[in-house]
């Protein structure tokens, strides 16, 4: 099978637009907006995690070192990770230091999302409630609070590992300098 094409022949841009009004889109302009919001989901998705971003449930464990104690203390974690919502994702976290017989229990809110950063709340009985900035990239999730009102700042920085699961490192401050360190990882369950 031959093609040929006659090059001398001007365009003619009605069948263009007879391509476009069938597509639905109305315009050149409306199919600008839309390919780019093609492009920004293609773009959103490429920084994708399954940790905070997909629902399920992750497990972990490590190290907490607090600056007024030289001792590491061992702990387990669970994260329970709630669908999308209102443009909001529910997380919950338990934590269950060796010899401490209560748990502690911080509740998330991520809003805000873009390709590249969110906002994130945190609450728990301790603190109250706090917000923060946070990033991602393809290999990194890290979200930080600082500057609040009960003078509670701090960082999580979650790497992702070639098998997928999460090297954890944090680092917070309460109030007259004392430190909690954290190190540990995650997986899914």
């Amino acid at each position: 099978m031959w093609l040929s094409a006659d090059y001398r022949r001007a365009v003619d841009f009605s069948l263009l637009w007879r391509f476009f009004g069938f597509c639905d889109y109305g315009s050149i302009g409306n199919i600008a907006k839309y390919l780019q919001s093609e492009v920004h989901v293609l773009k959103e998705q490429a920084f994708m995690h399954k940790f905070i971003f997909t629902p399920g449930v992750w497990q972990g464990e490590g190290q907490i070192t607090f600056s007024m104690a030289e001792d590491e203390l061992v702990f387990k974690t669970r994260w329970t990770l709630a669908p999308k919502e209102e443009e909001r994702i529910l997380l919950s976290q338990t934590i269950e230091v060796d010899n401490v017989p209560d748990k502690m229990v911080n509740n998330f809110a991520i809003s805000d999302m873009t390709a590249s950063s969110f906002v994130i709340e945190l609450e728990n009985n301790l603190i109250g409630k706090v917000q923060g900035k946070g990033v991602v990239d393809e290999k990194t999730i890290a979200w930080e609070f600082r500057n609040t009102p009960q003078q509670f700042e701090g960082f999580e920085i979650y790497e992702l590992q070639p098998d997928g699961s999460y090297k954890v490192r944090a680092e917070f401050t309460a109030g007259e300098g004392l430190r909690t360190y954290v190190k540990g990882t995650i997986r899914a369950n």
